[in-house]
């Protein structure tokens, strides 16, 4: 049978001379030589296009993608029954085609694993083995599975199980063949003696990079137990690295209360260095190399949580089915990135705000842009969401009629604010917060001429775009809050930050997006908008009633000193936990609209995100739940104290709200307002039922109670909803 011996390559200019030379001077001649470049930049392709003119065996072809891709592609050239793979940076011994071939004469043979003896000449690469891969006194006879640098399998194997999966970012692809392999029950001959030589990356940041790519293709792989061997899979193993760091954090938390607990995590970071020098003292011939061993451990472990992070979120594209996964996943990184950005440009605003102005100075705040919120709420038209669920009208369509539409709600709404704000400061009683009420009229009045083109960021899933343009947006908003905060220490900062804001985002829209919208009205159009928006407008009230509500009471009952209080633990307690459903909720949305139509597969990518965002929120929440007095006491300081049994009880309302939310989404994107209407109905009743006397009985922890009553009774109705549209035919 023939035999073709294949190699991928890619930027491999300094070491693809050795690579040939090792081949061709092979004790047993292999009838061809194939090798696929994955689009190289150096000069990797003229020395192996001049060793081809020399010698007739030499195949070279170029094939960009990743790494699968090009183990695929070249396999499918090969022209040999036997396929022995080896890779770019690697050295063959001049016995290694002969060994690892040799046990395809018993016909059971499938695959032989060969091995790979790792190179390097500095201390640094010398502590870097035993890390990166399998040293010799580690090669056992019985689980070791083979790698791509050393491995040879019949054509008709890899034909059988699928060949290399190509949906993995960059590397992960051998684990995910050997998983097949090991599930198809192929007999695996392991030879010690082929050999290849790979030299271990020799600077600090290529290791590390490395380690990182390993982990994320591990996390893309999903694989998290190996059937048939006995074995511990690499995603167990960086859940452990997690948990270990976890137990680390946990410590230097409590730290923070006594010299105790200092000692203890003290003596926790000493054992782990040691531990990371005892774990390869096998391979330590010189004190120079044990040195490296603590700066290898954190640096690989940080490398590899990193990646397996982003693995995980990277096989979200499975979980969003078909079609839009690359853009939903792209999405997921944008908005997740946004979010993360903006909050922790937040949570430093907050942190710092906290310090400058008093809770009361927040709680005057705080009603004015309730009522702000509230008179907004009342006037929403859902013209954004109606752009992105309409498939067959561009936004082009509704443009000037929704520009119209959204100047006359701001004058109403800044009208209504500005004659009542004698009133609202009557019923709040709290005289002070009459001037920040007329001084955040001015925002809606503003907001009103966005030009509504900014929802195409969304609908195209041009995520990418609303990053720039939000966080921009943010960075007006919050600089100049805190910059006025501490000129002036006034509670109308914030208001001007508002106000600030909100102007760079009309002009931003009107700069960047097109087309410009013009002052034209169309009757048709807007009777069309109003009447497809009533129940995003009814849901919006609702949703406010029932996020709002509590702070009415409290403004109402207890005061703004009270009002201010509470505010701040709920930003603390639910920003981080629903700022991971929103993201998915945002993401998720128009790439629900697009396969609305498959209500099958609909449900599956509904199914799988749910798990996703439920343990996610879960996880934030036992973090913030089990640190809320250390969270309060660090990043707001002591006159915040008594935010930090709210902030435990909120954490709960956060989850649960959280889970809650998942079904708005596929509900939205069905055009079934309505029932989000209702689910959100239902948790006011809930709300208002219990928040009243719990508040007056137990204060603000009492009012924090009745939003979690609120937000479990509206778990089962949105189940029921969602079971009803699934199940109903498209």
């Amino acid at each position: 049978m023939k035999i073709s011996i294949i190699v991928t390559v890619l930027n491999e200019e300094e070491s693809i001379t050795k690579l040939l030379k090792s081949l061709i001077g092979q004790t047993k001649k292999p009838d061809e030589i194939v090798i696929v470049d994955g689009g190289s930049k150096d000069g990797t392709a003229n020395i192996v296009k001049s060793y081809q003119k020399q010698f007739w065996n030499i195949r070279f072809f170029i094939k960009k993608g990743n790494i699968a891709c090009g183990r695929n592609y070249v396999i499918k050239k090969a022209r040999g029954g036997i396929i022995a793979q080896t890779d770019g940076g690697c050295v063959a011994d001049r016995y290694w085609l002969e060994r690892i071939t040799k046990p395809f004469l018993n016909k059971k043979v499938g695959v032989v694993a060969g091995y790979y003896k790792m190179t390097g000449k500095s201390y640094f690469q010398k502590a870097l083995m035993p890390f990166i891969g399998v040293t010799k006194n580690k090669f056992n006879q019985n689980i070791f599975l083979p790698s791509g640098r050393s491995i040879a399998f019949r054509k008709s194997i890899w034909e059988c199980i699928g060949g290399y999966d190509e949906k993995l970012t960059k590397a992960g692809e051998d684990t995910l063949f050997n998983y097949a392999l090991v599930k198809s029950n192929v007999k695996i001959k392991r030879v010690e003696e082929a050999i290849v030589e790979w030299e271990v990356p020799s600077s600090y940041f290529s290791a590390m990079k490395k380690f990182f790519d390993y982990a994320k293709g591990d996390g893309e792989s999903g694989i998290w137990k190996w059937d048939g061997i006995n074995s511990m899979s690499h995603n167990i193993r960086v859940v452990l690295v997690i948990l270990r760091y976890f137990a680390g954090f946990m410590l230097l938390m409590f730290s923070y209360y006594s010299w105790v607990w200092s000692f203890v995590l003290t003596v926790f970071v000493i054992i782990y260095g040691f531990w990371s020098v005892y774990k390869i003292r096998s391979s330590v011939t010189d004190w120079k190399i044990a040195l490296w061993a603590p700066f290898i451990q954190i640096g690989a472990d940080i490398s590899v949580m990193a990646g397996f992070i982003s693995g995980l979120v990277a096989r979200t594209r499975y979980t969003l089915g078909v079609g839009y996964s690359k853009e939903a996943v792209k999405g997921l990184g944008w908005m997740g990135g946004l979010r993360i950005v903006t909050r922790g440009i937040a949570f430093v605003r907050v942190a710092i705000l906290a310090r400058i102005l008093s809770p009361a100075q927040f709680g005057v705040f705080g009603i004015a842009t309730l009522v702000l919120s509230l008179l907004e709420v009342f006037t929403e038209t859902g013209v954004n969401i109606i752009l992105i669920q309409d498939k067959k009208k561009k936004i082009d369509y509704y443009l000037d009629t929704a520009w119209i539409i959204s100047i006359f709600r701001g004058f109403i709404v800044s009208v209504t604010l500005l004659f009542s704000a004698y009133y609202i400061s009557a019923f709040f009683n709290s005289p002070e917060s009459r001037n920040l009420i007329i001084l955040v009229a001015f925002v809606p009045l503003i907001r009103g001429f966005i030009n509504p083109a900014v929802v195409k960021f969304q609908k195209n899933l041009e995520f990418h775009k609303e990053f720039g343009f939000r966080l921009t947006v943010f960075a007006f908003d919050s600089g100049s809050a805190i910059i006025l905060a501490l000129t002036t220490h006034r509670a109308d900062s914030l208001v001007w930050g508002l106000i600030i804001g909100a102007i760079a985002e009309v002009v931003l829209t009107h700069l960047i997006l097109n087309p410009k919208p013009k002052f034209k009205f169309k009757f048709n159009e807007f009777k069309k908008v109003m009447n497809r928006g009533k129940w995003v407008t009814g849901a919006g009230i609702f949703n406010y009633l029932f996020r709002e509500g509590d702070d009415m009471v409290i403004g109402r009952v207890l005061g703004e000193y009270s009002l201010g209080m509470y505010q701040m633990a709920y930003k603390i307690s639910t920003l981080p936990i629903s700022e991971l459903s929103d993201v998915f909720g945002r993401v998720t949305f128009p790439v629900y609209a697009k396969i609305a139509d498959d209500r099958q597969r609909l449900g599956r990518a509904l199914l799988k995100t749910t798990v996703v965002v439920s343990t996610l929120v879960l996880v934030s929440g036992v973090v913030i739940y089990l640190f809320a007095n250390e969270i309060v006491l660090i990043f707001l300081g002591e006159k915040w104290a008594e935010a930090i049994p709210v902030v435990r009880v909120l954490t709960i309302f956060g989850v649960v709200r959280g889970i809650v939310g998942i079904a708005y989404s596929p509900l939205f994107a069905l055009g079934k307002q309505r029932y989000v209407t209702i689910i959100t109905l239902v948790g006011i009743v809930g709300l208002f039922a219990s928040v009243y006397p719990l508040t007056i009985r137990y204060g603000i922890v009492g009012t924090a109670w009745a939003t979690v009553i609120g937000s479990i009774i509206m778990l089962p109705v949105s189940l029921f909803y969602i079971k009803r549209v699934l199940n109903a035919t498209s």
